[in-house]
């Protein structure tokens, strides 16, 4: 219990000498300020401060009044009846005169730099704005800098950190004369409070009238949820009402409630065009050999002598295509195929057989290979000598099995085909007899076995060839070398359609064939 007691003691004494040292050290704070602010005379720096004001204003400042320091509630300095003159050139009463003002600013922001005012107090203050005949007027500049004049380094570092936390005027009054226009307008700070307080009453009777309406609003709402919660029949039909709301905004006549897909048929694509345009085109040369093979080589090659074949094969068909291209086969049963030139081998070994591409009865063999161009017109013929001419996009087939276009009948089968391009048209026989008449004898059809192109006592027909006029008839040997005979000289050969002909002319291959496969196997470009 004594330990407890002296301890106590000791705690006391502790706190009351820590009290007596803080409460002098206040007192000497309070002395410390007192004794400077009777001692310092501010009137010393009056010079100074208007100084700075003009060079901040722009205009010249008279401090009248004495200057004295303020100390409570916060450390500043006042002053009595001073004015701000007109700028240089425009006349009249000083733009604002004032009976005091008193401005007061922080003490702790003070001693590190900056100046964070609180608010300044104006009394009696007097603003004239004038407007000359010329139209300038005594605010233009104010706080800125005046006409060809920069600011000076002082006052640009006197203003970096001020805030100032606002400005309140007693018994003011604001004047404006415009000398050009005649106009004068005077407002006073008992004006201004009956504006303020007719704006301001207006604004609490629209306020009183919303709230009023909302409270209605309210207590109507509040009757129905009573009512509602209150019979069990009104709550359904409150249901019913609302399910009849949600119908009719969402209902499957309504744009938010239309159905956006439909129950039909699919659309038809054409997947053949999806495919090519998947397929990256570039050219490539398409190379058929006499067994059927066929592969393809990048870019367009015209030298096919570094190209190898089986021992026993050899070129037959070679010619440029791309990888979107369609290349068709015209087989001796009468039958168009259609191979996708991106589907092909390529050119590494000797390709594939074609018959792995498309569904080619083991006794038909390849009459011809070509590309696909589209729009053109081709002259088909059998060994009976008979044919027609077919658009060549009714060549085109769908499927593995091709589509028949010759009808043809063993021993009966396709030979020739050519394009059907000029007037007239040249076929040859086994018998090495060859005619020439004119094209419009041979008609177009789409399929069928044809009409009679030339008669043959002995043997078939052999190959055929149309040839515009002007450019006659011509043809290549084994060798390579080209022939041409004009319209003239083949005045001897020329008839009409199933005639039997005469023996070829002089110079014409021993194989019966208007075109060879070169013997250096250089590739042709077909027309």
């Amino acid at each position: 219990m004594v330990g407890d007691t002296a301890e106590a003691v000791r705690i006391a004494r502790v706190a009351k000498w820590t009290a007596i040292i803080l409460g002098g050290i206040l007192l000497l704070l309070v002395a410390a300020v007192f004794v400077l602010t009777s001692v310092v005379n501010p009137n010393r720096y009056r010079g100074k401060v208007e100084a700075i004001v003009a060079d901040l204003a722009g205009r010249p400042l008279v401090i009248e009044g004495n200057l004295k320091i303020i100390w409570y509630p916060s450390l500043g300095i006042a002053t009595g009846s001073a004015r701000l003159d007109n700028p240089p050139g425009i006349a009249g009463p000083p733009i604002m005169e004032w009976q005091s003002i008193a401005v007061a600013a922080q003490l702790g922001p003070l001693l590190h730099g900056e100046i964070i005012g609180d608010r300044i107090l104006l009394r009696s203050p007097r603003i004239h704005l004038r407007r000359d005949a010329q139209g300038h007027g005594n605010w233009e500049g104010l706080f800125g800098a005046p006409v060809g004049t920069a600011p000076s380094q002082k006052a640009a570092t006197s203003t970096r950190a001020v805030q100032i936390g606002g400005i309140e005027l007693h018994d003011g009054t604001v004047d404006y004369v415009d000398e050009g226009s005649g106009l004068q307008a005077s407002l006073s700070d008992v004006q201004a409070d009956a504006i303020l307080n007719m704006r301001l009453r207006n604004l609490r009777k629209l306020e009183e009238m919303e709230i009023r309406q909302e409270d209605k609003a309210l207590r109507a709402e509040r009757k129905k949820l009573k009512d509602l919660i209150g019979s069990e029949t009104e709550q359904w039909k409150r249901i019913a009402d609302e399910v009849k709301e949600v119908r009719a905004k969402f209902g499957p006549k309504t744009p938010l409630g239309k159905r956006r897909t439909a129950f039909a048929q699919a659309p038809v694509h054409d997947e053949a065009a999806i495919e090519e345009a998947l397929v990256e085109r570039e050219p490539i040369t398409v190379v058929v050999s006499e067994k059927g093979w066929i592969r393809t080589l990048r870019g367009t090659v015209s030298d096919l002598s570094g190209v190898a074949f089986k021992t026993d094969d050899g070129p037959k068909f070679a010619f440029p295509a791309e990888t979107t291209s369609k290349c068709l086969v015209f087989a001796t049963n009468g039958r168009f195929y259609t191979l996708d030139a991106a589907k092909l081998p390529g050119g590494r070994g000797h390709g594939e057989p074609i018959r792995l591409f498309v569904d080619l009865e083991q006794e038909a063999d390849v009459v011809a290979v070509f590309r696909h161009q589209g729009g053109r017109k081709f002259l088909v013929a059998s060994t009976e000598g008979r044919g027609f001419v077919v658009p060549e996009d009714e060549c085109l087939a769908n499927t593995r099995k091709g589509k028949q276009v010759l009808n043809v009948a063993m021993p009966d089968e396709a030979r020739a085909i050519a394009v059907a391009e000029g007037e007239l048209v040249a076929a040859i026989g086994d018998n090495r007899k060859m005619l020439v008449f004119p094209l419009e004898q041979v008609p177009e059809m789409t399929r069928g076995r044809g009409v009679r192109l030339q008669r043959y006592k002995d043997g078939g027909l052999s190959d055929v060839k149309a040839f515009k006029v002007e450019e006659g008839l011509s043809w290549t040997d084994t060798a390579g070398r080209a022939f041409s005979l004009t319209l003239k000289e083949l005045a001897d050969w020329r008839g009409n359609r199933a005639d039997a002909g005469r023996l070829a002319p002089k110079g014409f291959p021993r194989s019966n064939t208007f075109s060879q496969v070169p013997a250096n196997g250089k590739a042709r470009e077909e027309k």
